[in-house]
């Protein structure tokens, strides 16, 4: 940041806009397509809208991505096994920046979700590699530190799973 002193003696500080990756379940998995949120502000945290693109450590561009409201928006990736996600991006006064995406994970489970008329949709995908502790899951859902859902989530043979939970009581 510089500080840049005009006639008026009134100091101007140029925008300095930031990025955050918030993986839908929590981390990227390989081999498994995520849901990914972002959000960018300035150093004030206001809303700065940007558009940009996701590219793998080859290089190779993934997707593309924009701001739809309030510097936020979303977008799936499918990161393959040792890559390392990088997004390439320009906030709105056409300034290109480049942030890395969290870690991409070996092994786990992505959680996605859609709200839909009183009821949740839900699906649980897993990656091929991993052991036993990823194909037997219970999915659990908390409101009010209340359990409102519970579900066994058998992973054994295909690699996706879902199911709808009711939300209109």
């Amino acid at each position: 940041i510089y500080d840049k002193k005009m006639d008026s003696g009134v100091t101007v500080i140029p925008q300095q806009a930031l990025i955050q990756f918030f993986p839908e379940g929590g981390d990227l998995v390989a081999g498994v397509e995520s849901m990914v949120a972002f959000k960018a502000n300035d150093q004030y945290g206001l809303p700065v809208k940007v558009k940009g693109v996701i590219q793998d450590g080859k290089g190779k561009e993934l997707t593309s991505f924009s701001s739809e409201h309030d510097g936020m928006g979303k977008f799936p990736v499918t990161p393959d096994k040792g890559d390392s996600l990088v997004a390439v991006w320009k906030d709105e006064h056409g300034v290109e920046r480049r942030t890395p995406l969290p870690e991409v994970k070996l092994a786990g489970v992505v959680l996605r979700t859609v709200t839909g008329h009183q009821k949740v949709l839900f699906s649980v995908a897993r990656s091929a590699e991993g052991g036993a502790e990823l194909k037997h899951l219970i999915i659990i859902g908390h409101m009010h530190q209340h359990l409102v859902y519970k579900a066994k989530i058998n992973l054994d043979e295909n690699f996706m799973s879902g199911g709808t939970i009711p939300t209109g009581q």
